[in-house]
């Protein structure tokens, strides 16, 4: 067996005026020479992936869920979109001439193709609100997937000309 031993080179042994106790130190000559390296090990460099790996697992399953989540708002702002046409329609026509006019049930019109509506209109009374049921329907990933909303429309009175909106009697300004 081989012992390496340090001699330290002292600067009075080779003619320096100064002591320094900081001065390097040589190595004795061996016949098995190992470089020194100042490197990654292989277990460095496997814990390094393997810690790298699970950072990219994280951010990878986040981004799965960013996107899944903007593609469910999507849907939601379009079936949102979809019902407010709908009830317009129902607003303008009014409750009772709608169901002349349109389906109360249907596959929405062109680019929209995958989304289905279904409107159900409730008569409470002669004078009172109607109730109005509004479901938009599509596919997601496989699921059926839905948007409700409900509201009160009053039934329309008609297209009568406006009143006559003059005072019984002439009200003078100028009297004192």
């Amino acid at each position: 067996m081989v012992i390496h031993s340090l001699i330290r080179q002292r600067p009075h042994s080779l003619g320096a005026k100064h002591s320094n106790p900081h001065a390097p130190v040589a190595r004795a000559s061996s016949p098995w020479k190992f470089p020194v390296r100042s490197a990654f090990t292989l277990v460095e460099a496997i814990v390094a992936t393997i810690i790298l790996g699970v950072a990219l697992t994280a951010l990878l399953g986040l981004t799965t869920r960013a996107v899944g989540a903007q593609t469910r708002g999507e849907h939601l702002a379009t079936a949102a979109m979809l019902a407010d046409n709908r009830l317009n329609l129902v607003l303008a026509l009014g409750p009772e001439e709608y169901p002349a006019e349109f389906d109360l049930r249907g596959t929405c019109e062109s680019p929209f193709e995958k989304y289905a509506y279904e409107i159900e209109l409730d008569p409470k009374g002669q004078t009172d609100p109607y109730d109005v049921f509004i479901t938009i329907s599509w596919q997601d990933a496989g699921r059926l997937r839905t948007l409700s909303f409900d509201t009160k429309l009053a039934p329309r009175r008609g297209d009568e000309p406006d009143p006559e909106r003059a005072p019984d009697d002439v009200i003078g300004r100028n009297a004192e």
